[in-house]
């Protein structure tokens, strides 16, 4: 067997996030992740952006730690 090839039944085979996501961009089907997602807003994936591009794994995580941003984060979890 072929590394990759698939296994069984294709019909049983289930997408992964990334196969849906993938299918939504060559559709141009976006209605249900919305363009930003996976995050809320343009707002939301600027910080994300900037997160990536000026910290590393471990100041983004002591960040998201933060009681500030957590605070931020369950008041709009409450109004989600």
């Amino acid at each position: 067997m072929l590394a990759g090839a698939h296994v069984g039944d294709p019909a049983e085979i289930v997408p992964t996030k990334f196969n849906n996501i993938q299918h939504q961009l060559e559709t141009n089907d976006l209605s249900d992740s919305g363009v930003w997602g996976p995050f809320k807003d343009e707002e939301e994936w600027q910080l994300a952006k900037w997160l990536i591009q000026n910290a590393g794994q471990n100041q983004t995580d002591q960040f998201l730690k933060l009681p500030i941003v957590s605070l931020v984060v369950s008041q709009v979890l409450v109004h989600v």
